[in-house]
């Protein structure tokens, strides 16, 4: 199996406090407008996803991701060649609107951090700026480091925005991070997730032929070697050791994109609304993919103390089924296995799978 990968998903313009349902206009904000315009665009040009984090604030973070790579000629038929080009030339007038609406903004932000770099045949950019200031509070930009295209930036202000460029003779690569913080008005609570687990039952006692299965992801020092993982977390005194248990609901094909809709309607009224949940201390993280929007929720910060309970992860699987993990009891190291849409049990380094999916891809 390969090698684990130490990622803690912990990821247009969204009102803070209030989900986005409404048509987009053009502004005399170019950032605003560079939002609205990248929303408008098919995932194929520009990879979206969105990250909430709840409390005092609810904080609302948007990531685009663009690249175009070069057409090739090697093994590529004329039409498949002309086809590549129409993408490319595509994914570079996005790119180009970017930096537009980035040079822009630099002139009319509170504070513009800009730096280029252009070296042999690369180049790197990196544009941050402070747009909205709190009442109260400054914007300062925090984490400039040598690396300026991994550095990530964050204001503390109401609104802030960055773009990362890299272009080599291989092609470009850009991301946007759009950031709106507004205040709840309301006291910090901890992430309750009764509500949700109530829609759950709900829809399995709904539904037929949903399966639930008892999940137990056991895992050892030697399997953060060998077991590609989404999360581990080591526990106490840094150990290896640990077990993860939760419950793993698989909605039919049948119903299972009218559930994930409903699903991820239901969680942005609940926990994203003014009148809702947005000052519990949550991160609810959806990425729009070609299988619709797969959902995640867990406490905010998630590795404080021993609150490693409350997680959700959900999304659909290639063969078209729902699938809804609920993570409920934590000891030790916290593992949760890339697989998990089909892994039930992992113990003594051995997987079980769901009988019949045991060869399916793991990030599936």
């Amino acid at each position: 199996m390969k090698k684990a990968i130490f990622l803690l998903i912990a990821s247009g313009l969204m009102i803070a406090c209030a989900p986005d349902n409404t048509t987009k206009k053009s502004t005399n904000d170019p950032i605003e407008n560079l939002i609205a315009y990248l929303d408008e665009q098919d995932e194929q040009y520009a990879n979206r996803s969105i990250e909430y984090e709840g409390g005092r604030f609810l904080k609302t973070t948007v990531n685009y991701f663009i690249f175009a790579n070069k057409p090739a000629s090697v093994a590529i038929s004329s039409s498949g060649m002309r086809r590549a080009e129409k993408i490319f030339r595509a994914r570079e007038e996005v790119i180009d609107s970017c930096f537009r609406a980035f040079r822009w903004g630099c002139s009319s932000a509170r504070q513009c951090y800009h730096k280029e770099n252009h070296v042999m045949d690369k180049d790197t950019v990196l544009y941050a700026l402070g747009l909205d200031a709190l009442d109260g509070e400054k914007i300062e930009l925090e984490g400039i480091g040598s690396n300026d295209y991994l550095f990530m930036a964050h204001y503390k202000a109401a609104r802030a925005a960055t773009m990362k460029y890299r272009a080599d003779k291989e092609g470009v690569v850009a991301t946007i991070e759009y950031i709106v913080r507004e205040e709840t008005g309301k006291e910090e609570e901890p992430l309750d997730m009764t509500p949700i687990m109530d829609f759950i039952k709900k829809k399995v006692a709904d539904t037929d032929s949903v399966q639930v299965y008892e999940t137990s992801y056991e895992c050892s020092a030697e399997d953060w070697n060998t077991v590609h993982a989404i999360i581990l977390v080591p526990g106490k005194e840094d150990s290896r050791d640990g077990i993860t248990k939760g419950r793993l609901y698989v909605f039919p094909e049948a119903d299972s994109r009218l559930i994930q809709d409903e699903f991820t309607r239901y969680v942005k009224d609940k926990y994203l609304s003014k009148y809702g949940r947005c000052n519990q201390k949550f991160s609810i993280f959806i990425d729009h993919t070609y299988t619709g929007e797969t959902l995640n929720i867990w406490p905010s910060p998630l590795m404080t103390g021993e609150i490693r309970s409350n997680l959700l992860y959900s999304g659909l699987s290639q063969d078209g089924k729902f699938h809804i993990l609920v993570l409920d009891e934590c000891h030790g190291a916290f593992f949760l296995p890339s697989s998990w849409k089909h892994l039930i049990r992992f113990q003594n380094h051995k997987p079980e799978y769901i009988p019949g999916t045991e060869n399916r891809d793991e990030w599936d």
